[in-house]
């Protein structure tokens, strides 16, 4: 029998995502480019981001690509290089390079009602709390060992909580998940 499904619904409010980057930088040498290197800071802001994230089921489908939030990413870039030995045909060199980004969501359209740690620790559709990096790792506070029965339990609204099948791990506030690390290494 033919059938038909909705893979995507048409959003009149989607907006192209933009782009903009500030940088500067700087090359040097010295002692007849033995020693040479460059120095580069970036700003890059996007406004609009365009990403996949959860949508209200009643709409027939519980995802689809929408504009979630505007980013600024900073960084800098570091690169030197030498040349330690020239003999003839041979000769020997080093590189070292250096970078470090950091993204922040700076504006979130996506209204936070509903989000929970359990969610963003999850990251089950990505979602994006303002003022968090953008490749951030969450995971609950850990809270030690239940002395009565050895299950691991964590911090939920400041109390601690065994994890195992607990339903205060899904009833829980954003703000009881930590950031503890990137997903991007840094």
């Amino acid at each position: 029998l033919p059938y038909a499904t909705v893979s995507t619904l048409a959003n009149p409010l989607l907006r192209p995502e933009r782009t903009g980057m500030h940088n500067i930088g700087l090359d040097f040498g010295f002692k007849g480019a033995r020693i040479t290197g460059s120095i580069e800071y970036y700003v890059k802001k996007t406004t609009d981001l365009i990403a996949f994230g959860a949508l209200d089921p009643s709409l027939g489908l519980a995802s689809d690509n929408f504009n979630q939030g505007d980013l600024l990413g900073k960084g800098i870039d570091i690169g030197l290089s030498s040349l330690n030995l020239r003999e003839g045909k041979f000769s020997w060199g080093s590189d070292l390079h250096l970078s470090q980004n950091r993204v922040k969501v700076t504006r979130s359209y996506v209204p936070s009602s509903g989000i929970t740690a359990f969610t963003v620790i999850r990251q089950t559709t990505p979602i994006y709390p303002q003022g968090s990096n953008l490749s951030a790792l969450y995971a609950f506070q850990w809270a030690g060992l239940n002395p009565e029965n050895g299950e691991a339990r964590v911090f939920i609204k400041g109390l601690p909580t065994n994890n195992q099948g607990n339903a205060a791990t899904s009833l829980s506030s954003v703000s009881d998940a930590k950031e503890i690390g990137s997903s991007v290494p840094v």
